[in-house]
């Protein structure tokens, strides 16, 4: 189980998200708003962050880059449409990759732990 901290500022998105990861046994923390989100991985220990990457302020690769420049490393980008060059791009900003939307919960918990134990964070 790892605690989880899902940034989109859609709040169906967060929804589903955070209910797919906690039949998942996962400990989901959800935030809108990218500074408050910010606010969180400062005060409590967070695994993985999974960034949506098309938000209506900002997006993941500038939330991304803020966390890894405030020491975080586990991000993940979120997306709806998979594009190579995201994948790319957020692999030169040190983010751990990108993961499009939707998958079964198995596929997507194989990517977390992956994600996790090249990251040094699965408990």
């Amino acid at each position: 189980m790892a605690r989880i901290l899902v940034i989109d500022d859609s709040p169906l998105q967060s929804l589903c998200m955070s209910r797919i990861l906690q039949t998942l046994s996962h400990d989901v923390l959800c935030h809108a708003d990218s500074q408050q989100a910010l606010q969180v991985v400062n005060r409590q220990q967070v695994d993985l962050v999974l960034v949506e990457l098309l938000m209506q302020t900002g997006n993941g690769f500038e939330t991304g880059l803020l966390l890894r420049e405030a020491g975080y490393s586990t991000v993940v980008l979120l997306t709806g449409v998979y594009r190579e060059t995201d994948e790319i791009w957020a692999r030169a900003l040190g983010l751990a990759g990108v993961i499009t939307r939707p998958q079964a919960p198995e596929r997507l918990q194989t990517r977390i732990n992956s994600i996790l134990m090249k990251q040094g964070t699965c408990r």
